[in-house]
């Protein structure tokens, strides 16, 4: 899902749209272009309610949408450009001097609660949003991980009744992606479960190969040439508070300090140990200020994640981000001291949500988060190629 908008067609990109306004929106493949009356709508990647057609429609009478998914839409009049996007928006934007674009840093960043207008000449209209306001409840933990449970089985139940695309699964041991599997799996038989790694040399990925990798998520990603959906963990430790500079600041604030007391037998252990991963978790420790609210310190973790952007799409594969959801954190926040404690070092809400499926599925749980060893890593897709046998992919 990437693009530039400019003046002038880009040959870095395969895809280039004239707007109304005369304006050339240049992308990598699978855009959509549909036209609605007065507009014209040029977008990309799912909604977890509507398909595409759906979407579009509702865009037009939009400031500022609350649709949950995983798109960027371009809504076109003769005078201007609007970029909108879902309700957590999954991808950068940066403004340059001739260009708005996601692909490539430009001198100023534009952060999750700003909506961008833009004229002919390109001229920028900005308009913001009011920040989060996080309020504390009455909530028991238990409850917590019922109604995560009820949003993330209303989330792939909305998106799979709408979705003709073929799906892919890729295992890598960790809990994010075993959890996106569990729920995939009590839903439909109808994907693949992929046990080899592959990019297809699209002109835009041969093209921009460089540049793409700069974004540290296009480092762990599949791409095939014919449109698909690859369902991904993507987002899962830091929605579900397990990111290390947003646990660190937020057990800092209860006071706890998470390195301090990290063991070898918690699943975060080999993750929070690496250097970047510690530096992180101190970092958040030092943010959180003297005197400052409950209150104060949970708006700053809702800032952070709403501008941690991970996988927003490359050509025609797309991906299935359940995790970016901010309901998600919302309900995470709310827990006990014991319960955050207990997330950011072991998963155990998300453990606790596959339990509530198929308590078979954490056989599939590597040792460590990010731990890959020879040992760990046969006996997970010794397992899977098992059960590859007894589920086989419907084509």
């Amino acid at each position: 899902m990437f693009f530039e908008l400019s003046k002038s067609s880009q040959k870095k990109f395969p895809q280039h749209f004239i707007l109304p306004n005369k304006l050339v929106l240049n992308t990598d493949e699978g855009w959509k272009k549909i036209v609605l009356n007065d507009y014209v709508i040029i977008l990309k990647g799912y909604s977890n309610n509507y398909d595409l057609e759906t979407l579009a429609s509702k865009l037009t009478t939009n400031e500022r949408t609350s649709i949950k998914g995983n798109f960027c839409a371009f809504v076109c009049t003769d005078d201007s450009v609007k970029i909108l996007h879902d309700r957590d928006r999954g991808f950068p934007i940066w403004i340059g001097e001739r260009s708005i674009t996601n692909l490539i840093e430009q001198s100023e960043p534009v952060w999750e609660d700003c909506t961008l207008t833009v004229d002919s000449m390109m001229n920028v209209d900005k308009k913001w949003t009011s920040p989060y306001a996080f309020k504390r409840k009455e909530i028991s933990d238990q409850s917590i991980i019922d109604n995560i449970h009820n949003l993330l089985n209303e989330s792939f139940e909305n998106f799979l009744s709408h979705n003709t695309l073929p799906l892919k699964m890729y295992l890598s041991g960790g809990i994010d992606t075993l959890l996106a599997w569990t729920y995939l799996d009590n839903f439909t038989k109808n994907y693949e479960i992929v046990d080899y790694e592959y990019i297809k040399n699209t002109y835009f990925y041969i093209t921009n190969k460089k540049i793409i990798q700069k974004h540290q998520l296009y480092n762990q990603i599949h791409l095939w040439d014919h449109p698909c959906v690859l369902v991904t963990g993507s987002c899962g430790d830091e929605y579900f508070m397990r990111g290390p500079h947003t646990a660190g600041q937020i057990l800092k604030y209860h006071g706890y300090n998470l390195i301090e007391n990290i063991s070898e037998s918690d699943y975060m252990w080999y993750f929070l140990n690496r250097e970047s991963s510690k530096q992180g978790v101190l970092n958040g420790i030092d943010s959180v200020k003297e005197d400052q609210s409950l209150e104060s310190v949970y708006e700053d973790v809702f800032a952070r994640n709403k501008n941690d952007f991970q996988h927003w799409h490359l050509d025609n594969t797309l991906t299935f981000t359940p995790f970016k959801d901010t309901s998600i954190t919302e309900l995470v926040l709310q827990s006990s001291t014991e319960q955050l404690i207990s997330q950011a070092k072991n998963a155990s809400i998300q453990k606790e949500l596959i339990r509530k499926i198929d308590n078979r599925k954490l056989k599939f749980l590597t040792k460590w988060k990010n731990y890959y060893d020879v040992d760990n890593m046969t006996s997970l897709w010794t397992n899977i190629n098992n059960l590859k046998k007894l589920h086989p992919h419907k084509k």
